[in-house]
């Protein structure tokens, strides 16, 4: 069978004693891999290691309940992931996957620019390239972290109002389960250091794929705070240069950003 011998050489790329996604499932086709594991703890199944990987995915979700465009099967990466919370926040582990997939991505392709734009995109010269999402399902303690990245195809240009971008057509030749292992031992090594040695680290490194992003800075269209971006910690959250002082906010305060394109 094509998903069992799949299964077998994902499970070859990824070490024996990990830590995270000990049962992996590599299924033919679903609607949305972060639905499907949220029905299961419905139903009262534990989920809190379980790697759900979809061939075909045909009704992703982005956030806000949007569709993720999947491509056809086998194209693209369509994954999520069960993760006991460890007194981590949903934004702030999705946001660990966003890193870990972008530092994959950026050594994959050392002369592309990688960024991450609010709140859950990441893009490749500009172009969205992947998208992720990280739900914590009610009354429950199982993070769904769900990644889904533009591998060999991208949406037609005119099905979606901004530019796309796939990693293979910078001539990588990449298998999407071969990405796949790659995020996941990013990812749990940046979950490791969080846990062991705290978040600065990956706080420079989201900072950074942000300041990619938005070079100029960025307006919260909400409160209509604007300015470049000083700092981003864990605890308090994203501090911007507003007109020569600092102002922060908490992540949880911040449903949007703008990026400003022009200085004045």
């Amino acid at each position: 069978m094509l998903t069992s011998s799949r299964l077998k050489r994902l499970h070859a790329k990824l070490p024996a004693r990990r830590l995270f996604a000990r049962n992996i499932e590599i299924v033919e086709q679903c609607q949305s891999t972060n639905d499907e594991l949220k029905e299961r703890i419905a139903a009262g199944e534990n989920v809190s290691n379980t790697l759900l990987v979809a061939n075909d995915q045909q009704s992703g979700r982005g956030r806000s309940a949007r569709d993720w465009w999947s491509g056809d099967a086998g194209d693209n990466l369509c994954f999520s992931l069960g993760l006991r919370n460890e007194n981590m926040a949903p934004h702030i582990v999705g946001l660990v996957g966003a890193v870990a997939l972008a530092d994959v991505c950026q050594q994959l392709l050392p002369n592309e620019r990688l960024a991450i734009k609010w709140p859950n995109d990441i893009l490749l010269n500009g172009s969205k390239l992947a998208g992720f999402l990280c739900e914590l399902p009610a009354g429950g303690d199982t993070l769904i972290l769900g990644l889904g990245v533009n591998v060999n195809t991208k949406p037609p240009s005119d099905e979606v109002p901004y530019s796309v971008a796939c990693l293979n057509e910078h001539n990588l030749k990449i298998t999407p389960l071969e990405l796949l292992a790659l995020v996941m031992h990013r990812f749990e090594s940046l979950i490791v250091r969080y846990q062991r040695h705290g978040s600065s680290d990956f706080e420079d490194g989201f900072l950074n794929y942000l300041q990619l992003w938005a070079p100029n800075g960025v307006r919260n269209p909400t409160n209509q705070k604007a300015g470049a971006l000083l700092k981003f910690s864990v605890a308090n959250g994203l501090t911007l240069d507003v007109d020569g002082e600092q102002f922060t906010q908490a992540m949880e305060a911040i449903n949007c950003l703008e990026k400003i394109n022009n200085v004045t």
